[in-house]
């Protein structure tokens, strides 16, 4: 099991996947990371979800300290039952990359100053 802390928000996951990727536009090698995590109930659903809403993160790998700033790229949710109740075990899939550097600096300079 991986320890993540994500937005300072700590996460123990249950699977974790890191690998490069190279960008289609810049030809940049980028690092991409796909991880799961489970909570139970319709609260925890809905704190988590919401979390995952944001478009970027800052992200430590607690083993290596490294720390990264990802975008998001998706997140989804499984649960085995017809609706999401207090006993529902729900595990989230994300995934999250870093952004190009050259895509970084174009969004930088097209911003009014």
């Amino acid at each position: 099991m991986t320890q993540l802390m994500i937005n300072n928000v700590n996460f123990h996951v249950d699977m974790f996947e890191e690998k490069m990727i190279t960008d289609a536009n810049t030809g940049e090698e980028l690092k991409r990371l796909n991880f799961s995590f489970s909570v139970v109930g319709k609260a925890a659903y809905d704190k988590y979800d919401a979390f995952f809403e944001d478009p970027y993160f800052e992200v430590t790998n607690m083993e290596t300290k490294e720390t990264l700033t990802l975008k998001n790229i998706s997140h989804s949710t499984f649960y085995q039952s017809p609706e999401i109740t207090d006993h529902t075990n729900i595990v989230f899939k994300v995934k999250l990359q870093q952004e190009p550097v050259k895509e970084k600096e174009q969004v930088k300079n097209e911003q009014p100053t």
